[in-house]
């Protein structure tokens, strides 16, 4: 969730799972066949973003997504004990 104190609710994002198949990202990674099935697992999916459309805020996006990944690491290794590589 994108919460802010003096405005409230700005947006909200998730990440999951990534996807078992996506070319252009198996080849930008350079997996063989047996690499990506033995590391797919340390890829995450931002699977949803949001700002909500009344909110009108230069960069926030941006803003948004570069926070959310400097903390991302550390909140999957905490909610399913490994570190995910890639998001």
């Amino acid at each position: 969730m994108v919460w802010n104190e003096r405005f409230g609710w700005l947006g909200g994002l998730s990440f999951s799972a990534s996807a078992w198949r996506v070319r252009c990202r198996d080849e930008f990674i350079g997996w063989s066949e047996d690499a990506r099935k033995q590391t797919l697992q340390l890829v995450v999916n931002n699977s949803r973003f949001l700002i909500a459309p009344m909110v009108k805020v230069p960069g926030l996006a941006s803003h948004v997504l570069s926070q959310c990944s400097k903390r991302l690491a550390e909140d999957w290794q905490e909610r399913y004990s490994y570190r995910p590589r890639f998001a």
